[in-house]
């Protein structure tokens, strides 16, 4: 099974995870990072660590964004988050099977942008809804989501968690 896990960078909190699914699926595993890791965060030691086999910086030219984008149409499971959307969406067009996962989207307590964001979302997501699923990384996310009238029924807890210490 070929599964993809896509996001805006890599990080530590991801690294258990990632590992577990590269070895789960036989080295058939793939993340996609979307932009470099911003200063701030070299700064506070992200990004330092080498670099597994399994990382595709999608960034780095076309020709990665394209091979990026070939990566996600093909495997079995697509997990996404952030990333842009032009990515994705082939995807969701055939109706492949792929994984959402989301913070809640209602943060604010400005009206007109809770409005904003919540259509930006519906008109986005809304006639991707066969085999789409979406991966709750807070309490509120199915609530938020369901308030649009998306994922209802396909909301599952999500969560990762960085290794412990003792």
């Amino acid at each position: 099974m070929k599964v993809v896990f896509i996001s805006n960078f890599f990080n530590h909190h991801q690294a258990f995870l990632a590992k577990e699914l590269d070895v789960l699926t036989n080295h058939n595993f793939t993340f996609i990072e979307t932009m470099p890791v911003r200063e701030e965060r070299k700064k506070m030691g992200w990004g330092q660590d080498p670099l597994p086999n399994y990382l595709f910086q999608a960034f780095k030219s076309k020709e990665a964004q394209k091979q990026a984008k070939k990566l996600i149409c093909e495997a079995d499971a697509v997990i996404w988050g952030g990333c842009p959307f032009s990515y994705i969406k082939p995807r969701l067009k055939k109706k492949k099977i792929t994984f959402a996962y989301s913070e809640r989207l209602f943060k604010t307590n400005s009206q007109v942008g809770t409005l904003l964001r919540g259509l930006k979302y519906y008109f986005r997501l809304f006639k991707y809804q066969k085999n789409h699923y979406l991966l709750c990384a807070s309490a509120y996310a199915a609530s938020d989501y369901n308030k649009l009238r998306l994922f209802r029924g396909r909301c599952y807890r999500w969560g990762y968690f960085p290794e412990l210490k003792e």
